[in-house]
């Protein structure tokens, strides 16, 4: 019998297959073919923002965390994007991005004294917000599943 648990890991799984890099701009994109409820997916983890290349990225990671069996614990800034020069990318890829730091820098009481951990705390902070969102339709997904499977 697979559970709840198992269920989310293997939509996770069927999800991941659906994104594809574009060589030539070196970006994830969904898969020509995907399913809707992919797409859906994509819509609901974009959280209002229009398709955005690092979202999609923090789709994919968000993705094989969950696979893993991960929860937002699991997920680690440091060892996904390590280098300076993502951080500063994902800073200067969309207008939204400073609100992050800022929104996260006002957690803490104050923005830290290094700039780059300024700028890590607001992209860690993206990267949970869509490991939650890409988590909670998953699990509304699986439960929906085990609904229509009752009846």
């Amino acid at each position: 019998m697979t559970t709840q648990r198992d269920r989310i890991q293997e939509l996770a799984r069927e999800a991941s297959g659906y994104l594809r890099r574009d060589a030539a701009r070196d970006i994830l994109l969904p898969a020509d073919g995907a399913p809707d409820w992919f797409t859906d997916l994509c819509h609901h983890a974009h959280g209002g923002m229009m398709p955005d290349d690092w979202r999609y990225e923090f789709i994919q990671d968000a993705l094989n965390a969950t696979e893993d069996g991960a929860d937002e614990d699991g997920i680690d800034l440091d060892a996904l994007y390590p280098y300076t020069a993502d951080r500063l990318d994902w800073l200067a890829s969309h207008l939204d991005r400073p609100g992050y730091s800022d929104e996260a820098a006002r957690d803490m009481s104050g923005p830290p004294a290094d700039i780059l951990a300024f700028v890590a705390l607001g992209m860690d902070a993206e990267l949970r917000e869509v490991f939650g969102l890409v988590r909670t339709r998953l699990e509304e997904m699986a439960e929906e599943e085990g609904d229509e499977n009752s009846d």
